[in-house]
């Protein structure tokens, strides 16, 4: 199984398209074109080791709401505040990046999952324990390869869960998942507000 971390794929596409262009318009065909052909890599180089068929890739999406806010109204208040001193239009960024979402659950053959509450990083938490610990073969578990250069997902990190981070081009490993979650939840996470 493959899972991809869309709303990390598609900010990035945005960014990289303003930066391409050096303009503050968004150029919806160009940010389209760049996120279905991220997905279309990544689907291409995992697709031999990680996927029987479409249904074991998952595009996994930020839902408009956290739950996190309704207990810590500070989550990730940094980068509120950053997006309302930033130039750029959000509303066009996240107008965009929401139509291209849209499309891509209508139109793509895997499964788009987006839960209310939810953030990218519960649903692929949830898929990928679940998926790799049940697994479809009772005898040996499934792979999962997790795109997403988020370091939070090292916590899931086993035998079975590898991670690539579309940053670095390269697979996130060189850590201890017990050790990284214990040092995480007693130093804190900064870009979280945490």
């Amino acid at each position: 199984m493959i899972i991809i971390d869309m709303n990390q794929i598609a900010l990035a596409s945005v960014m990289m398209q303003l930066r391409m262009n050096d303009t503050k318009q968004v150029d919806e065909g160009m940010v389209r074109h760049m996120i279905l052909n991220s997905i279309r890599n990544y689907v291409m180089q995992f697709k031999s080791e990680y996927v029987e068929n479409d249904a074991d890739v998952i595009l996994a999406w930020d839902s408009k709401h956290y739950w996190r806010r309704d207990y810590y109204p500070q989550y990730k208040a940094s980068r509120r505040k950053g997006r309302q001193e930033s130039d750029l239009d959000w509303n066009e960024i996240f107008g965009v990046t929401n139509k291209i979402r849209d499309e891509i659950k209508e139109n793509l053959p895997y499964k788009s999952v987006e839960v209310y509450g939810a953030e990218a990083d519960d649903i692929i938490a949830v898929v990928s324990n679940s998926y790799s610990e049940t697994g479809k073969n009772p005898i040996f578990l499934d792979k999962v390869m997790i795109v997403s250069s988020d370091k939070d997902f090292i916590q899931l990190h086993k035998e079975n869960v590898k991670q690539w981070s579309p940053v670095t081009k390269q697979e996130v490993n060189g850590h201890d998942p017990d050790t990284y979650i214990k040092e995480h939840v007693l130093k804190g996470d900064s870009g979280d507000g945490v």
